[in-house]
């Protein structure tokens, strides 16, 4: 929480080792939130989405209903540090950021051990 009360964002321990590895940050109030990952447990994050709020949220053959939808996302995936997997909503040729090195800091520090 901030200063204020507001709910700054979340992390989570999924396996029990007592250390978040999930970790979700709330940007612009709630319109924007950041969700960061350390899926193999190494204290590093290799997983980011970054997910905007969208009132009319549809998927084919359902409803409009409102809920986040993911705007971009970056994986390292073979756990070295570097990008694998680059997706940017709207940008076709999104691979310029493959290879580059993933910043393995979760974003929102409060909530870091």
């Amino acid at each position: 929480y901030t200063e204020t009360g507001t709910l700054e964002g979340t992390a989570r321990d999924t396996n029990g080792d007592g250390k978040p590895d999930q970790f979700k940050k709330l940007v612009k109030g709630r319109e924007l939130v950041l969700k960061e990952y350390d899926r193999n447990f190494d204290g590093k994050i290799d997983k980011r989405v970054l997910a905007q709020w969208d009132v009319i949220r549809t998927q084919p053959g359902a409803p409009g209903i409102p809920g986040y939808r993911n705007v971009q996302r970056e994986e390292d995936n073979d756990f070295d540090g570097k990008i694998d997997a680059y997706r940017e909503k709207g940008v076709k040729d999104s691979t310029a950021k493959i290879g580059q090195k993933m910043d393995p800091e979760v974003s929102w520090k409060a909530k870091r051990p």
